[in-house]
């Protein structure tokens, strides 16, 4: 299914850069870098050096992912492991922090990210599927790091499946986003269910049905994977409120 995502959006690019649209200030759109900003060659994903370059660039927002170590220091990480983006055989969970720091001292806290850019740029926080031993203490290190914010304002947070988010009940579900894929119809009903936040998408698969039932709830709705400033348009166009991006230098 990802390819053939891959090779709809390519062609939905490339039909949209033909068609004419009425200029707009991207100040006036919440764009949101996905990992920061970064082409995981000379600035890598969930870096500073990647978020550093997102508030520079006077974006709205960061999306960033949270994986624990083996002792529970709440770090900014998408993959369970460091082999994508290190190149490192090394699993986060099987580490201490202060293991992880000496071999990819790259890696921020979420901790260090907060303090770095709260209040400077809206965070997107991701919670990822994982084993939590720790629930209690989790939650209260979560709530911790986040103390000098104010919820729904500076930050929310996003998961892929309400398990998840089940955990962190200590989370208000007034800024819990769920994300769908694949499943965004399912997903659209658990957000309706469980009367989250809003609901977030890939672009191709958030269609009119579900933005305008979410949209009459006042449901806050979010799309991925914008490349191009005509389908940004496009989407700002049909109401969406957030754009979330790995392209973010295409949309300026």
């Amino acid at each position: 299914m990802d390819w053939l995502i891959n090779i709809l959006t390519d062609l939905i690019d490339f039909v949209f850069k033909f068609i004419p649209f009425k200029p707009c200030s991207y100040k006036h759109y919440k764009i949101v870098a996905h990992r920061g900003w970064h082409n995981n060659k000379n600035i890598k994903e969930n870096t500073i050096s990647a978020f550093d370059l997102a508030l520079e660039n006077n974006l709205w927002g960061i999306e960033l992912d949270v994986r624990w170590t083996k002792d529970l220091v709440a770090v900014v990480h998408h993959d369970s492991d460091c082999n994508r983006v290190w190149g490192r055989d090394l699993q986060i969970g099987r580490l201490n922090f202060e293991e992880l720091r000496r071999e990819i001292p790259e890696i921020p806290t979420l901790e260090e990210v907060i303090q770095r850019y709260g209040k400077k740029i809206h965070f997107f926080i991701e919670l990822k599927k994982e084993f939590f031993p720790s629930p209690e203490l989790q939650n209260k290190s979560l709530i911790y790091s986040l103390r000098h914010l104010e919820a729904g304002v500076d930050y929310h947070f996003l998961c892929l499946d309400t398990e998840t988010f089940e955990v962190f009940g200590s989370l208000p579900k007034q800024i819990k986003i769920l994300v769908g894929t694949t499943n965004l119809s399912q997903i659209s009903q658990s957000v309706v269910k469980e009367k989250y936040a809003g609901i977030m998408g890939h672009y191709l698969l958030m269609n009119e049905k579900i933005l305008r039932e979410h949209s009459q709830l006042g449901s806050k709705v979010g799309t991925g994977h914008i490349r191009s400033k005509n389908v940004l348009h496009r989407e700002v166009e049909r109401g969406i409120e957030f754009i979330f991006t790995n392209h973010p230098w295409n949309l300026l």
